[in-house]
């Protein structure tokens, strides 16, 4: 009997291809380099090719593998983050040493990270909290086809069967008597505000920054998609003190609450909106004359 091998990480390596390679050989952990060429949206060559180093892996399909190798629960927060650094790094598109210094950072976060801070991958990916919000709905049905059709963005059958796993597996959704699924948190949001010790904290902070960049990017795709009845943008402009920021974080945070308490409230959950808000300051206060 052959010794299991051990699943490879990131951040040991200085080449991705060699990760890649040692991933691929992980069985039954990594698909065949068919199946994931078609979930990446490219050719079965062209991971040979990239894998001998006769083809160098591009910005575009870096992102698309992280996202295929995430799908077999490959990387952690951190490494999924890291994998599109490492491709960059290996090509040398690091002259000033910011990429290995980003690196390096996240090899830290993701060496102290606790196993109880595995409830922060619901961040990893945005079709987790989408889908667990719609097991709320009152006329969820755990087919891949009906979930397909209820989202806005495409996702095939076996990436759904996948995310429900997902959230099975770290605890946010069960299985009633009957098999039905159900929620275990009361609400999305609430179930992640606490993190307890300062690693926890560093990793909910990563895997945030996950989520606040694909929401970002919906936010734009809905702005040109949906139409204008459907949803709500607000932006405005203003001049304020620094010190009435912990004030206004206190605010949003209280409209924060009371949107959770509606949802929380409401006896027929139809849909699922994202629901995002954005300060930051556009000047900087601490030049000096």
């Amino acid at each position: 009997m052959k010794p299991t091998r051990k699943r490879p990480n990131v951040f040991d390596y200085d080449d991705y291809r060699a990760f890649l390679t040692d991933w691929f050989a992980v069985k039954p952990l990594a698909p065949s380099k068919k199946t994931f060429a078609e979930r990446a949206g490219c050719s079965s060559a062209t991971i040979s090719l990239v894998l001998k180093g006769e083809r160098n892996l591009s910005y575009e399909f870096s992102l698309r593998f992280r996202e295929t190798l995430d799908r077999t629960e490959a990387l952690t927060a951190e490494a999924w983050e890291a994998f599109p650094l490492l491709v960059q790094l290996t090509h040398g598109y690091d002259e000033d040493g910011n990429i290995a210094r980003r690196l390096e950072r996240l090899k830290a976060l993701d060496e102290s990270r606790p196993m109880s801070a595995d409830r922060f991958a619901i961040f990893s990916d945005r079709l987790l909290p989408v889908l667990f919000e719609l097991v709320r709905c009152s006329d969820f049905r755990e087919d891949s086809d009906w979930i397909g059709a209820r989202l806005r963005r495409p996702a095939d059958p076996e990436r759904i069967t996948w995310a429900l796993e997902k959230l099975l597996a770290l605890g946010y959704l069960k299985r009633k008597p009957g098999g039905r699924l159900q929620t275990v948190a009361a609400t999305f949001i609430g179930r992640l505000l606490t993190a307890d010790s300062t690693a926890e904290k560093e990793v909910k902070q990563q895997a945030l920054r996950t989520m606040h960049r694909q929401v970002v990017e919906d936010g734009w795709a809905a702005l040109q998609d949906v139409p204008r009845e459907r949803r709500h943008f607000g932006t405005s402009t203003v001049a304020l003190s620094s010190t009435q920021l912990p004030q206004l974080r206190e605010e949003i945070e209280r409209f924060e609450e009371r949107v959770l308490a509606l949802s929380a409230a409401a006896e027929h959950r139809d849909e699922v909106y994202q629901f995002n808000i954005q300060l930051f300051p556009v000047t900087d206060g601490t030049r000096e004359d």
